[in-house]
């Protein structure tokens, strides 16, 4: 079967196209790529019949091609690139996150929660907020879970009523779901002064993720 040269062009993403030249040969072989450039990939190749190439010093362009062909293995198909090599455009990598965002919500201004005086000691009381929801500060979109709030109070007590318009402040807050969690046990905290209280935030799946934060006070040094 004789030799047909075929000339092709290489898409890259970053210039014009490039020429290529390869050959098919009836006898058994295998590729060879000389500066093969990185873009190229089957849906890259584009061909045409090759112009007349004829070297000087009286040699034929299918000469030219046998005596590289020769230094291959055989495999059916043989490809000799005369096409340099066009290196791919370095990327930037930039941070999809920022320390803003890592810090967005901790400060923010939330109403206060409000107390009352305890008449009983040793018993302990845990608060379920089964809608609870805050938003991404990356991506703007919701995040929805349940907070726990389990604690032994001392002196005084959570009121429940304001303890609703505090979490229910949290939707319109972007924060991360493990700073929710720590923020409302660094506040809860912060107002009834109990003996020790546990936060834990259930978040809903996203991404095929469900993240569970559990915050202790007081905190472990």
């Amino acid at each position: 079967m004789a030799t047909l040269p075929i000339l092709s062009t290489l898409k890259g993403s970053n210039g014009p196209a490039k020429p290529v030249a390869y050959v098919r040969d009836s006898q058994p072989g295998r590729y060879e790529l000389n500066s093969m450039p990185r873009t190229l990939s089957s849906n890259s190749l584009h061909h045409w019949p090759m112009p007349d190439m004829t070297p000087p010093h009286g040699k034929s362009t299918m000469q030219n091609l046998k005596q590289g062909i020769a230094r291959c293995k055989a495999l059916p198909f043989q490809f000799i690139l005369i096409a340099g090599e066009e290196p791919m455009a370095r990327k930037t990598h930039e941070p999809e996150y920022t320390p803003e965002h890592a810090r967005g919500g901790v400060k923010a201004e939330l109403p206060e929660i409000e107390t009352w005086e305890n008449q009983y000691h040793g018993y302990e009381i845990t608060i379920t907020i089964p809608e609870f929801t805050c938003i991404c500060p990356r991506t703007g979109l919701p995040d929805f879970g349940t907070i726990t709030i389990h604690y032994l109070p001392g002196k005084l007590c959570l009121e429940l009523k304001s303890l609703k318009s505090y979490i229910v402040a949290f939707r319109n807050i972007g924060i991360f779901n493990e700073n929710a969690a720590n923020r409302i046990l660094d506040d809860v905290a912060r107002a009834c002064k109990p003996k020790w209280a546990v936060v834990k935030g259930e978040f809903s799946a996203r991404g095929g993720m469900r993240t569970l934060v559990e915050a202790r006070y007081p905190r472990r040094k």
